[in-house]
């Protein structure tokens, strides 16, 4: 009777075994895994008043008002953000978080602070991330997707929308 139950679970298992390793990963519908892209030298200007930076490392200027994204390549094989005149809250605290899924680059800037302020700023955010030649669409937050090529001579301006407020 024990070998009788032994050879039935047996067979239940095989069965299911050969069952599992059926299918593809594309005929059980599921999509590859985002992974995790590592930034480097993230900086933040902190709150400005009507400064945005003006492609230099160290001055600023006045210019017009509306949020834009630079994507800039590096020699080091590194894709190389310039996010400016993002708003948030002045008492701001930005986290980052990169993530690439096939083709999509999804960026996070997401404000962590506990304490928040009654006023908003614009922020220049600043950071770089290995990335291969090709073509891609990158995401910033939640917003709109933009289709790009990345290449070494990658270097060009979104401008992703007006900035309502006043600074």
């Amino acid at each position: 009777m024990k070998a009788k139950m032994f050879l039935v679970y047996s067979m239940a298992t095989m069965t299911l075994l050969m069952g599992l390793g059926g299918c593809s990963e594309s005929e059980a519908g599921s999509e590859s895994p985002s992974a995790t892209l590592k930034a480097y030298h993230f900086t933040n200007s902190g709150c400005l008043s009507n400064l945005r930076s003006d492609g230099t490392d160290d001055t600023t200027s006045i210019v017009g008002r509306h949020e834009v994204l630079r994507l800039k390549a590096l020699g080091n094989g590194r894709l190389q953000i310039h996010h400016d005149s993002v708003v948030y809250q002045c008492a701001a605290k930005i986290e980052l978080h990169v993530t690439r899924n096939g083709q999509l680059i999804h960026i996070e800037e997401r404000d962590v602070a506990s304490a928040q302020a009654n006023c908003t700023c614009p922020y220049n955010l600043k950071y770089e991330f290995p990335l291969e030649y090709g073509d891609y669409r990158i995401r910033i937050n939640d917003g709109n997707t933009f289709p790009f090529t990345y290449t070494s001579a990658t270097d060009m301006t979104l401008i992703l929308g007006d900035y309502k407020g006043l600074y």
